[in-house]
């Protein structure tokens, strides 16, 4: 794999578009299927053939699931030993990331085979939490993880489809490094920190590249949080006090949203997903704001992914407050 470096775009693309989407569309709630003895469940990811996946609480262990496009929900099972199975990610073709617990180690990352098999993957030496973020369709699997003793050094990895391990390339002198988001065919994004500067907003790209991007005008921190096939990010900046929703296209050009959000998904056209003071809230292609319903008697909760058919997956409730509840959202 290449290991060229992406050049740095320059702040001054940036863009402020602030618009709110008219208040006619119609959105179709439906709740996922539980298993039997399930007290709560949450689902992270869906594909593009309306396949979702997430974890379930069942009869008081955490269980990762998945949702097929019939309704029917199936847990995907894991190492016997295993406290808990979260699935994080799902590709194309139905092969599942997760993350479980180890003997020893917090958490290690776990990948579904389409035969019904499961991959435990290497966790970096000395590193004792790995947490999973995406899964592209050649079937690598990505995630960061820590050493407990320096909270400081992240490290963001890619475990290919035979589970070789491997760092995503860095700038030179990068201290920590988050990947938060992966396409169906290999861009991903995230974050890197430098000593002595402020944490950038990066792009991996499929040949091996990296591309920085900028922040906002006189800002600071930037973070990467979503990323499409096109190279398109969703993520946030910092400009004085105050954290922002922002999108870079592809081209690297920056356009803020509006306020800040928490942000999980782009889909191919560009459409992004997000959750505002925990009101579920979708940008369209045209960056029109839509606060979206939540489903009756629910107040709380988050939007965690969106496919290319518009398709919103995300729950409901709060476990202290209220039983976790998984929908999915079909806007006209």
């Amino acid at each position: 794999m290449s290991r060229s470096v992406g050049f740095v775009l320059s702040a001054a693309m940036a863009a402020a578009v602030f618009v709110t989407a008219p208040a006619h569309a119609a959105t179709t709630i439906t709740e996922f299927s539980k298993l039997p003895g399930t007290t709560g469940q949450e689902p992270a990811a869906i594909n593009d053939a309306g396949v979702a996946v997430g974890s379930a609480t069942v009869d008081g262990k955490v269980r990762a699931v998945r949702w097929d496009t019939d309704g029917t929900v199936k847990d995907l099972g894991g190492p016997a030993d295993a406290g808990f199975v979260r699935a994080k990610a799902i590709n194309s073709t139905g092969v599942v990331a997760a993350e479980t617990s180890a003997p020893g180690l917090v958490a290690v990352a776990l990948r579904f085979n389409l035969d019904g098999t499961h991959t435990v993957l290497s966790s970096p030496p000395g590193h004792q939490n790995t947490r999973v973020t995406g899964i592209d369709d050649a079937g690598a699997v990505y995630g960061w993880s820590f050493e407990p003793s320096n909270l400081d050094t992240w490290r963001a990895w890619r475990w290919d489809a035979n589970g070789t391990r491997s760092e995503l390339p860095l700038p030179a002198g990068t201290s920590s490094s988050q990947v938060n988001a992966v396409s169906p065919n290999g861009f991903a994004t995230g974050w890197v920190y430098t000593a002595g500067e402020s944490t950038r907003a990066v792009r991996w790209n499929p040949d091996g590249s990296f591309t920085l991007l900028p922040g906002l005008p006189g800002g600071g921190t930037a973070l990467g949080q979503a990323v499409n096939r096109h190279g398109d990010v969703a993520g946030q900046a910092d400009i004085g006090n105050r954290s922002r929703t922002v999108k870079w296209d592809r081209n690297g050009k920056l356009t803020e949203l509006g306020d800040q959000s928490y942000i999980v998904s782009i889909d191919g056209n560009g459409s992004v997903v997000g959750t505002v003071n925990y009101e579920p809230v979708l940008w369209s292609t045209e960056n029109e704001q839509r606060t979206l319903p939540w489903p009756d008697g629910e107040y709380i909760g988050r939007l965690t992914g969106i496919n290319n058919a518009g398709v919103i997956v995300g729950y409901t409730g709060y476990e202290s407050v209220s039983p976790v509840r998984a929908f999915k959202w079909v806007v006209s």
